[in-house]
């Protein structure tokens, strides 16, 4: 898992774990990550750090399966986010053209730029 993060993120997630060993009072120690929806996943570094902190915090109490479960959902987060950046310049063609700033070349050449990508 460590070697698909990035450098910060890691350091992020080990600070992180280091403070929640710590006794507190009540819940909200991965932020609530019980509430995030999905979206918050993809868009919040700190949703994405708590998932990946838990998921290490199930292993350590034993609970495989479960880890297992929630190691796919960080398989998932990571998949969206590569597509996303795939896609990305097809998205930028595709809003540019609709704002007049790009012509419909344009977007055919990202179009085709991705369909090439996906080879």
């Amino acid at each position: 898992m460590g070697d698909r993060a990035a450098p910060g993120r890691v350091a992020a997630v080990e600070a992180a774990r280091a403070r929640r060993l710590r006794p507190v009072v009540s819940g909200g120690s991965y932020n609530y990550l019980c509430r995030k929806a999905a979206h918050g996943l993809l868009t919040e570094a700190a949703g994405f750090e708590d998932l990946v902190d838990i998921t290490a915090r199930l292993n350590e109490l034993g609970y495989a399966d479960v880890a297992a479960d929630a190691q796919a959902v960080i398989d998932a987060v990571l998949a969206q986010e590569r597509a996303l950046q795939r896609l990305s310049d097809v998205f930028q063609a595709v809003e540019w053209h609709d704002s007049a700033d790009w012509g419909a070349s344009q977007v055919r050449d990202a179009v085709a730029a991705y369909r090439e990508s996906r080879r």
